[in-house]
This record gives C-alpha cells, structure tokens and sequence, in this order.
C-alpha cells in the first residue's frame, strides 16, 4: 500500500491517504441445507461452492499520533473495491459486490 503522510516527519500528529492493491483468497467455501434444497442437492450430495479469489482496489485514510519519542499509535480505515463470483456445483454463478470496511488500531514502542 503507497501512502502519502502529511505534515512534516517528526510533527506528533501525521494523517495520511493511501491506495493500494488487495488480493481476497477465499478458502473452503460452503454451502447450506437451505441452499442445497432450493438448488436441488441432497443430503446425500449437497451443492458446494466455490469463490473466485480476486485482485482489488483499497484505499485508505488514516492517522498516526506519537505519544513520545518511542510510543505511537495509528488508526486506519480502509475500504476494498471487491467484485467476484461463486460458483455453485449446479452449475449456477452468483455475481457478488463484496466491498468489505477494515478498521485498524494499533499500538506501537519505536
């Protein structure tokens, strides 16, 4: 992730941007009975799924605060631009617009 931190390196308060490239790796994907009966599985043969793991645009916005010379803390929020599709053992595909939030705090000793 690029970020560009304003205010100069050694201010205690340094917001910053960011953008960046995410990969979503989706492992295991499953499927319910609830599922599996409105697209024909069965308990003996259930539908399964699987999601194609994409590339995706995030970007960010954050703050770092130094407490002093050696304790900082940083807070961030992040939103991803996912789109990818799952795949039932049907045979059926569900385009899906994820766009997952992260928020991050962090403490930190330099």
């Amino acid at each position: 992730m690029d970020q560009y931190r304003f205010f100069d390196a050694n201010a205690p308060l340094r917001p910053y941007v960011g953008a960046g490239v995410t990969y979503a790796k989706f492992y295991k994907g499953q499927s319910t009975s609830a599922l599996s009966g409105l697209t024909g599985g069965t308990p003996s043969n259930p539908t399964t799924i699987s999601v194609e793991s994409k590339f995706a645009a995030t970007v960010e916005v954050g703050a770092t605060y130094a407490a002093d010379e050696h304790w900082f803390v940083d807070a961030t929020v992040a939103h991803t631009f996912l789109k990818t599709r799952a795949t039932l053992s049907t045979g059926q595909t569900l385009d899906m617009k994820l766009d997952p939030d992260t928020f991050a705090l962090a403490v930190g000793y330099i």
